[in-house]
């Protein structure tokens, strides 16, 4: 059983995924073997190889490392600040 569950968890897995969820990054759609060994960018460094890449050639980064709630937090922070007159 354990053996078949390894196999199920290193598959990709986009092609099971519902719509909400196909957006996800090729990161967070691929499986645990991918992952670890980083084979979910050899074909963004396969295309670097041939081509200049641009923004647009770059994958959806994880969504655990965007930037908009530290951003939030940041701008939350500075509007609280305690202005000093000078």
């Amino acid at each position: 059983m354990e053996l078949v569950l390894l196999i199920l968890e290193s598959r990709e897995k986009s092609a099971i995924l519902k719509e909400p969820y196909k957006s996800l990054s090729p990161e967070e759609k691929s499986g645990i073997f991918s992952r670890t060994f980083l084979w979910w960018i050899n074909p963004l460094i396969a295309d670097g190889y041939k081509r200049l890449l641009s923004v647009e050639d770059l994958p959806k980064i994880d969504s655990e490392f965007s930037a908009a709630p530290l951003r939030d937090a940041m701008q939350k922070g500075w509007d609280q600040r305690r202005m000093e007159s000078p």
